[in-house]
């Protein structure tokens, strides 16, 4: 029969032999769970990069847009005023 201080030392052994044993099986996992992250990271930001891209091209058409609003504005702006003045002179 083993003495309690042999008893000890093989559990401690065998808790540390286990112990290694779930590290190294983790440690695979983990750098897959790693790479995966990287994987998704680099997915977002392409699709960041995408957004951007398109938030740009929005924005360039909506300043031509502004652009063209503001000529159409001002060619009716103008044309109401050739009214008002066609129409004074008319009283006239």
């Amino acid at each position: 029969m083993k003495s309690g201080y042999e008893q000890c030392y093989f559990c401690i052994t065998e808790n540390r032999i286990a112990a290694i044993l779930l590290k190294e099986a983790a440690e695979p996992n983990r750098a897959v769970e790693v790479n995966e992250m990287w994987r998704v990271r680099q997915k977002e930001m392409e699709l960041n990069d995408r957004l951007k891209s398109r938030s740009n091209d929005h924005s360039g058409n909506s300043r031509i847009v502004r652009i063209l609003a503001s000529l159409i504005e001002a060619e009716i702006g103008g044309m109401r005023a050739m009214l008002v003045l066609h129409a004074h002179q008319a009283k006239q």
